[in-house]
């Protein structure tokens, strides 16, 4: 908008896509950065320009600085390096969340329920049947969020994130990576994203069942 000679860009944390960033050449120069934002002044009547959120290490965010451009959010981005086996990662946790962790499989052990966790990446997708699974807790964690989970909501919602975008780039896409957690053959949690070329997973989107809040699906 123009409202007050304001643009806001790239606004990535208002939707499941998190940071973003233009398409760029490795060798783009701050020079070609200034003309295109010159004419971009030129053509929004000499609005200012303010990102809402982009990655300190992208070229944008340098020559945005530069360029005098205000940077609207500033977060503390947090990567979880994965151990090689599950005993080193284990016990990597702390005391606390250890324990936490074993109270939970005490609690499905001493309730006699079935847990089954499931991943998918490379050439094995989410069955048709797990993707509508996965869409209607989606919308589910959706509307308990906005205080206002009724059945009416959740379908429009269900059907609203079906024919979206994202959700097909997350399932179709080559370098996906799904996990779901399945309690007595009902969806309790799952997680959503792509990997890149350097190993690191990005997950768009997650969601646990509350349903299942006692064994702290998540």
């Amino acid at each position: 908008k123009e409202n007050g000679k304001v643009v806001y860009l790239l606004r990535g944390a208002y939707s499941s896509a998190g940071q973003l960033d233009f398409l760029y050449s490795e060798d783009l120069s701050y020079e070609d950065f200034a003309f295109f934002f010159d004419y971009l002044k030129k053509t929004c009547n000499g609005a200012v320009f303010c990102f809402d959120r982009i990655n300190c290490n992208s070229l944008t965010h340098v020559y945005a600085l530069k360029y005098g451009m205000q940077i609207d959010a500033k977060e503390l981005l947090v990567s979880i390096p994965l151990a090689k086996e599950y005993s080193v990662w284990f016990m990597s946790l702390s005391k606390n969340v250890r324990q936490n962790v074993r109270t939970s499989y005490n609690r499905l052990d001493t309730d006699g329920r079935a847990l089954a966790y499931k991943l998918y990446y490379g050439d094995e997708h989410p069955t048709k049947s797990t993707q509508k699974d996965i869409i209607q807790l989606f919308s589910k964690r959706m509307g308990e969020h906005l205080k206002r989970n009724s059945l009416l909501l959740r379908t429009a919602v269900y059907w609203l994130k079906l024919i979206h975008p994202m959700t097909k780039g997350l399932f179709e896409n080559k370098n996906h990576i799904e996990g779901t957690v399945y309690i007595d053959n009902t969806i309790a949690a799952f997680f959503s994203g792509v990997y890149g070329p350097d190993n690191r997973m990005l997950i768009a989107r997650l969601s646990i069942n509350t349903d299942f809040k006692r064994y702290s699906p998540g």
